[in-house]
């Protein structure tokens, strides 16, 4: 039997193989994809779209996209992508871990880890005509990660895509963002879903639909673990000709923080213009510093980030788990 082809360019389009000089790599034994990337981040993100398509195709009415898996199928971009598919079942299931690309020796495999959950009929649906959670119960589901690092960064991804986060439409991202806090909320007090509650309404208070990168999330936990005061997030400024947003501001005491991820600057032409906005944005924020993603890292980031602040402003330190 022949593999069908996915080709990558048109959307995912699904096509059978006509020729066996089509330049393809198989991904599975009965699937292969046309211009798979090279680049070890976004091939994983790309072999856990497909493998998990191909899961749910071959799984029955009960199994749902869970975790990373729903995340890419709503089309969330999501931190640390690995080719693993997870999928909620709601019946109790005796079925064996499922591997999936054992036999292929150029690409990672994919484990399917298959997790029962009794939920309510509102937790499911479809998107694409492919099963998965419906935005509340994958957020509660992200959330209730073991990983603090991972749970919040992938929450904060699926709150700026469900509440279409915008920085020119700022009240209506925080409207959507407090209509979803509210519910997910009322679901925890129903008892709907019960698994590690006390863990998810603690991270209900570390969530933003303002990050823009995991390196932002990352860094507002770090600014938390440091005591900082709460900042303004995607803070605007608005210059003779243009608008701008500092990633972190404080106004009032003139303090402003821009995160750099590791992909932020591709070209020249970039750093140019990030130099212009940084420029402007001084005017309004005269003490501003830029962070790299290498500072994450960094011991002493805590001693660092508090030196930069009023010592009235500056809570102590604390846990952020």
């Amino acid at each position: 039997m022949k593999p069908q082809v996915i080709d990558l360019r048109g959307f995912g389009e699904i096509r059978d193989l006509r020729s066996r000089n089509t330049p393809v790599t198989q991904v599975s034994r009965f699937l292969a994809v046309l211009h798979l990337p090279l680049q070890s981040s976004a091939r994983n993100r790309l072999l856990q779209l497909v493998r998990t398509k191909v899961t749910l195709q071959n799984s029955g009415p009960e199994s749902y996209a869970s975790l990373d898996s729903a995340c890419l199928i709503y089309g969330i971009p999501i931190y640390d992508p690995s080719p693993n598919i997870s999928l909620v079942v709601r019946t109790k299931h005796t079925r064996r871990p499922t591997i999936i690309g054992a036999h292929l020796k150029h690409l990672p495999v994919s484990r399917v880890t298959r997790h029962s959950r009794t939920l309510p009929d509102e937790a499911f649906t479809e998107i694409d005509n492919k099963p998965v959670l419906t935005p509340e119960y994958l957020i509660l589901e992200l959330l209730a990660q073991k990983s603090l690092e991972h749970a919040i960064v992938n929450a904060d991804a699926a709150f700026a895509h469900f509440c279409h986060a915008s920085n020119f439409h700022r009240k209506r991202t925080i409207d959507w963002f407090h209509r979803l806090l509210s519910r997910l909320r009322k679901i925890l007090k129903s008892g709907r879903y019960r698994r590690c509650k006390r863990r998810i309404l603690r991270r209900l208070h570390y969530v933003s639909p303002w990050s823009q990168s995991p390196a932002e999330t990352l860094f507002r936990l770090a600014m938390m673990r440091a005591g900082l005061p709460n900042p303004f997030q995607q803070y605007p400024f608005q210059t003779q000709h243009s608008a701008g947003f500092v990633d972190f501001a404080w106004p009032t005491i003139g303090i402003g923080f821009e995160m750099d991820g590791k992909m932020k600057y591709t070209s020249h032409e970039v750093v140019i213009a990030e130099r212009v906005r940084e420029q402007k944005a001084r005017r309004f924020l005269p003490n501003f510093f830029r962070w790299m993603w290498d500072d994450l890292s960094d011991p002493s980031l805590t001693d660092r980030l508090r030196a930069l602040f009023p010592r009235r402003v500056l809570s102590p330190p604390r846990r952020v788990w």
